[in-house]
């Protein structure tokens, strides 16, 4: 269980600051100092990771990564499954952590819509993935500005 929970933290924090940095640098097509930084938050988190969960789980942080050691036999199938499941919930967490931070940044429901937009576009330019951004900024803006549930719920769903 230990290595599952590393896993999810590895890649919860890999999201959460790596991609982060691409969402806040805004990397476009003009080379500029924002590749840089991103490249250098990527490789900074990923050595961070490995001297604190890899000695517990690999620092996968990637089901790529466990996809090759299951295929070099290097884990179990049962191994894999964990890995990756944790791996899914740490990234969905660190992007949701991501997205909360802009609605709570954000001073109006409509400016709450548009900065989880432009985090999210960044690194997951899907619109699946930006109707969820948007969803999940809409109920933290609304809950932070003292919304019932219903409303939020009835307001997300629309």
């Amino acid at each position: 269980m230990r290595k599952y929970a590393s896993e999810f933290i590895g890649t919860f924090v890999l999201v959460l600051f790596a991609c982060g940095t691409a969402a806040v640098t805004g990397c476009a097509s003009a080379a500029d100092a924002a590749y840089l930084l991103t490249a250098l938050a990527f490789g900074l988190v990923i050595v961070a990771m490995a001297y604190s969960i890899g000695h517990v789980s690999g620092c996968h942080v990637d089901p790529a990564v466990s996809l090759g050691m299951l295929l070099s036999g290097r884990m179990t199938a049962k191994d894999f499954i964990g890995y990756v499941l944790s791996q899914f919930l740490g990234a969905i967490a660190g992007a949701a952590m991501r997205i909360s931070a802009a609605a709570f940044a954000a001073g109006s429901e409509e400016e709450a819509l548009k900065m989880a937009e432009a985090v999210t576009d960044v690194t997951h330019n899907h619109p699946e993935g930006i109707k969820g951004a948007k969803a999940t900024a809409l109920a933290i803006n609304l809950a932070r500005t003292g919304h019932s549930k219903q409303d939020i719920k009835a307001r997300v769903e629309q």
